[in-house]
């Protein structure tokens, strides 16, 4: 299953966009394929000037305006869950609030953290997620129970090894079956 995290970038340092996805990933990855709209910009910061998102004038091919938009599109389109974080933020994230428009357009199963008095506090969030929580560890929690439920990971009462041997005497490989 592929969940699609999101949240506010542009006037963001990299190194706090980084730490904020390599938590969420980390939480996540072990339960579900995580795409973000960091995939294939890194390339951007290279360069000192590109250390802080900007909201557009990208020049590089693969990452243009266009190619940034439809590329996370894309990646909203491909998911199961979008998990957006807005924690934190003083300004409205455009992207962000796009990837909840697209993915309610969509019927992907969507989820908001936010404070209570955050900036993106809105009927319109409100209608189109499904889940609106302010406790990350919570959603991270849920999200655990979601896929379980849904047997993304093997559960323990049905975690088995399997070993192939060589062939016994009639010619049929040995099994061993091992229950944990």
């Amino acid at each position: 299953m592929k969940i699609y995290v999101a949240g506010p970038i542009t006037g963001q340092k990299l190194a706090d966009v980084l730490k904020r996805w390599d938590a969420l990933t980390g939480a996540l990855d072990s339960d579900f394929i995580v795409l973000s709209p960091l995939v294939g910009k890194m390339k951007l910061f290279r360069t000192e000037k590109h250390k802080t998102f900007k909201s557009k004038g990208y020049t590089d091919p693969f990452a243009t305006d266009q190619a940034i938009t439809g590329r996370d599109h894309w990646m909203v389109h491909q998911c199961d869950i979008l998990l957006v974080d807005l924690r934190g933020t003083d300004k409205v994230s455009i992207g962000a609030i796009s990837e909840i428009a697209w993915a309610h357009a969509y019927n992907k199963h969507i989820i908001v953290v936010m404070e209570a008095d955050n900036i993106h506090q809105h009927a319109f969030i409100d209608q189109q997620a499904h889940v609106v929580l302010d406790d990350m560890d919570v959603v991270i929690e849920y999200l655990k129970e979601l896929g379980a439920s849904l047997n993304l990971k093997p559960r323990p009462e049905y975690d088995y090894n399997i070993t192939i041997g060589p062939n016994d005497t009639s010619g049929l490989p040995q099994v061993e079956v091992e229950k944990h």
